[in-house]
C-alpha cells in the first residue's frame, strides 16, 4: 500500500484560477455598469426628464394663450363667418398643457419611489461587489497557494525500497 498521494499536475487548479481571475475582471465591470446606469437613471429623472416637462408646460402654455388670443380676435372681428378654427385650436393646446402636466406629476413620482424600488436591489450590487473585491480574491489567493504546495509535494517524492541501500 503506497502512503503517498500520486500527484502528476495542477493543470485543472490552474485553469480553476484563471478562469477565476477572468470571472472577476468582467463581473466587477458589469456591476460598475449597472451601478453607474442606477445614478444615471436617477439624475435623469431629477434633472432632464423634469426640465424636459416644466419647459414643456411653458412652452405649451404660451401657444394656449396665443390660441386663446386668437379665438378672442376672432371672436371680435366682425367679419369672420367661422371660428371653428381657433376653437379646435384651444382645445388642441389646452390637452397638449394637461398631458404635459401629467407627465411631468408622473415624472416627480418617479423620483419619490425611485430610491424605495432601487435601494433593495443596490444592496444587492454592494453585496455583489464587496465579494468580488475581498472574498474572491482571497479564494484566488489559497487556489494559487494550493497550486504551489502541491507543485512542490509532487517535486519531492518518497524513497521507494528499492531506493534504500542496506
Amino acid at each position: 500500500m503506497d502512503s503517498q498521494a500520486r500527484i502528476t499536475d495542477t493543470d485543472a487548479l490552474e485553469n480553476l484560477r484563471s478562469a477565476l481571475i477572468v470571472f472577476q475582471a468582467r463581473a466587477k465591470r458589469s456591476v460598475d455598469e449597472v451601478i453607474d446606469e442606477v445614478r444615471r437613471t436617477k439624475r435623469w429623472l431629477e434633472q432632464e426628464k423634469r426640465e424636459f416637462w416644466e419647459n414643456q408646460i411653458r412652452i405649451r402654455n404660451r401657444k394656449l394663450e396665443q390660441a386663446e388670443q386668437e379665438l378672442f380676435n376672432a371672436k371680435l372681428s366682425a367679419w369672420r363667418d367661422s371660428i371653428a378654427r381657433e376653437k379646435a385650436m384651444v382645445v388642441k393646446m389646452r390637452a397638449l398643457v394637461t398631458e404635459a402636466e401629467e407627465k411631468l406629476r408622473a415624472v416627480k413620482q418617479w423620483d419619490r419611489n425611485y430610491e424605495s424600488m432601487v435601494e433593495p436591489l443596490s444592496k444587492g450590487l454592494t453585496s455583489l461587489r464587496e465579494f468580488l473585491e475581498q472574498d474572491l480574491p482571497n479564494g484566488i489567493w489559497q487556489i494559487t497557494n494550493s497550486i504551489k504546495a502541491l507543485d512542490a509535494y509532487a517535486e519531492t517524492r518518497m524513497p521507494s525500497s528499492s531506493d534504500i541501500k542496506p
